[in-house]
């Protein structure tokens, strides 16, 4: 085996998923404007949307953001073991084995049933918790007010340490509100009739914050919305774009075909250009037909995308190390996942972690992040 020195931050990129942290800046600043008077928590799970939840975690925290959120203790640890000193609330659902390490950790942890309480209750005490009601999602979270009720019964006696109490929109996205308001009266009757003094109490995801104002809640909780994505009118400023290079371009002629299966012929000549991303960087081989942008033209995507390399076809040569737009300001995420039948999460959840982050700062590289390679 020959040794070897060499950082994987020193190796030449090609394909990238790029941060402008001074996008999420302004984002961040711009939804605490819509609720001056409430604490923010800021959600980072699945790596931040894939952005990077460490990175994440230091621009929310320059930012005061007053919590961090995420979807498992396997999450929060990784942000504790990277110093990160925020308070850590975990949404989804913790087993019993791990509380030892929550407390160790001090993340905070959600209660979604009672029958969790009583699976638990041997080890509630001390525990940092925030319960949850189901007002109407039907996914985690206490069905009924008694149910509510008997869980905050359990979690005193047992000696947990109640921070707060928490519940999640099903249509916050929706122009009609209807059902975020049944939720919302649901929520808020349940928590005013335990008599309990929740610390936290937070049910507005992104889109929530913007639309809804009410005084009833003490903090509200961002995702999406600090990569700029909101189905709000309030401006957002989009902060991520996914980018490739041209790594070989050759002619072809009218009749022949390209890719596994030779599923696509050539109608004319022309030229075939090679793209190293595939179905293991996220770039699925549903991207069939699509189109991606290279200095100010459109170009399709042609025969079956690989597990690391596509193909596109151009009429004319196209020169090496090209920059390619997967999506970005010429190609929005938005447009992308309209197309691929799907919705903005998933399409940043699906950037596989071979992809480097690279983040950007006053339009300079502040850092690259190489999870895998």
């Amino acid at each position: 085996m020959v040794p070897t020195t060499v950082k994987q931050s020193d190796i030449s990129i090609t394909t990238s998923l790029n941060v402008n942290l001074d996008a999420i800046a302004t984002n961040i600043e711009t939804i605490k404007k819509r609720q001056p008077h409430k604490k923010m928590i800021g959600v980072i799970k699945a790596n931040g949307y894939g952005c990077g939840d460490v990175a994440m975690s230091r621009i929310l925290e320059k930012h005061q953001c007053a919590m961090l959120a995420v979807s498992s203790i396997r999450e929060a640890v990784h942000l504790r073991n990277h110093g990160v000193v925020l308070p850590i609330l975990v949404l989804g659902v913790t087993p019993k084995d791990d509380l030892t390490i929550a407390k160790t950790c001090n993340i905070i942890i959600t209660v979604a049933g009672y029958d969790w309480c009583l699976e638990c209750n041997d080890q509630l005490e001390n525990l940092r918790v925030h319960i949850k009601i189901d007002s109407g999602m039907n996914r985690l979270g206490c069905k009924s007010e008694t149910e509510f009720k008997h869980c905050i019964s359990i979690l005193s006696d047992k000696g947990a340490r109640i921070e707060g109490v928490f519940t999640h929109y099903a249509k916050s996205d929706d122009k009609d509100d209807a059902f975020s308001m049944h939720q919302f009266k649901l929520f808020s009757s349940w928590v005013k009739a335990s008599g309990y003094d929740f610390k936290w109490i937070h049910a507005d995801n992104t889109d929530a914050t913007i639309k809804f104002n009410e005084d009833f809640t003490t903090a509200f909780r961002v995702g999406i919305g600090l990569v700029g994505l909101s189905s709000t009118s309030l401006r957002l400023y989009p902060a991520v774009s996914f980018t490739t290079k041209i790594v070989s371009c050759k002619p072809v002629k009218k009749g022949e075909r390209v890719g596994y299966g030779l599923t696509h012929m050539f109608m004319d000549d022309g030229f075939v250009a090679v793209l190293p991303i595939g179905y293991d960087d996220g770039f699925l081989r549903m991207n069939q037909n699509r189109k991606v942008y290279i200095n100010g033209r459109y170009y399709d995507v042609v025969g079956r995308v690989c597990m690391d390399q596509c193909m596109i076809y151009s009429k004319n040569r196209i020169n090496r190390n090209e920059t390619v737009e997967i999506f970005g300001p010429h190609i929005p995420l938005p447009i992308i996942a309209n197309e691929l039948n799907t919705i903005p999460y998933e399409v940043l959840c699906m950037i596989s972690d071979r992809v480097p982050r690279v983040y950007y700062h006053n339009n300079h590289i502040e850092k690259i992040e190489v999870f895998r390679f």
